[in-house]
């Protein structure tokens, strides 16, 4: 019997232990870009500057939460910059609109609704008109057009996404998972476009979701879950969260960035493409 893998209840009137990335590790996971490589390159330099006021000797590593493209103006950019953030180290997650995109490129026709949610923005950002029609001749040349202007982005958006990442009592999703299922079975789909009955539903006892996808003008925390997403396509907001024996935000917005506790919300019900 594996009873080391099992968490010891806490004794009654005791608080339950607060959920830790590992002992030697700080992250800073960042929302959803869409496109706003501006927006990215300010929230850089201020995790930069909030990692040089540590001398505790934790490691600190990036953890990108997904949908750098669509919507914001600079796909392009947002995409090169979060290359270079993998091979420095950084962890970057798979979003829906990665997975978008590329079902676009497989499938032209089929994927076509991509256009409905920020694909045209993306399209425009290496520097290609999309047609007047959207037939299957046009759409196949379009998709043939965007996969040699993409480059080797086409192929680090194949290779160097991951699905989740864990750290300690945390895990880092795009989207959602769905309660109680373990990760290892969690559905793909899931992961990346959200639960389409309980969104943002508690996952384990225990544990800590950081997630995107579902945008708000500000972080949102529900039950053992943190979401990120703050609308940088519209708001002009990219947002971190800091983690280590506590937790903190920075973001791009002027000025000092914002530090302090986690605010007070419910998670927004959203499934639909975000």
């Amino acid at each position: 019997m594996l009873r080391f893998l099992r968490r010891p209840r806490p004794e009654a009137g005791t608080p339950a232990p607060t959920p830790r990335v590992a002992p030697d590790t700080r992250i800073y996971a960042i929302g959803d870009i869409h496109g706003q490589a501006h927006c990215l390159d300010i929230l850089l330099e201020r995790i930069d500057a909030d990692q040089q006021t540590y001398t505790d000797g934790r490691n600190s590593r990036i953890v990108l939460l997904g949908d750098y493209v669509d919507r914001g103006a600079d796909s392009r950019a947002a995409l090169e910059r979060v290359k270079a953030l993998v091979a420095d180290g950084a962890v970057a997650l798979r979003g829906n609109h990665e997975e978008a995109l590329l079902n676009f490129i497989d499938e032209p026709l089929a994927g076509a609704r991509w256009f409905g949610f920020g694909g045209k923005q993306t399209v425009a950002s290496y520097g290609i008109t999309p047609p007047q029609r959207m037939d299957k001749d046009s759409l196949t040349t379009l998709a043939s057009e965007l996969a040699q202007a993409m480059g080797d982005h086409i192929a680090f958006l194949r290779s160097s996404l991951v699905p989740y990442h864990e750290s300690g009592d945390v895990v880092f999703v795009h989207a959602d998972l769905a309660p109680g299922v373990p990760l290892a079975e969690q559905d793909p789909h899931i992961l990346t476009w959200g639960h389409p009955d309980q969104p943002c539903a508690a996952w384990m006892e225990g544990k800590l979701v950081v997630h995107g996808h579902y945008p708000d003008v500000d972080p949102m925390e529900s039950e053992g879950r943190i979401c990120i997403d703050t609308g940088a396509f519209y708001t002009n907001k990219l947002t971190c969260l800091r983690l280590d024996e506590g937790t903190g935000f920075l973001n791009s917005v002027g000025g000092s960035p914002r530090i302090g506790p986690v605010p007070p919300s419910s998670a927004r019900e959203d499934t639909e493409p975000a």
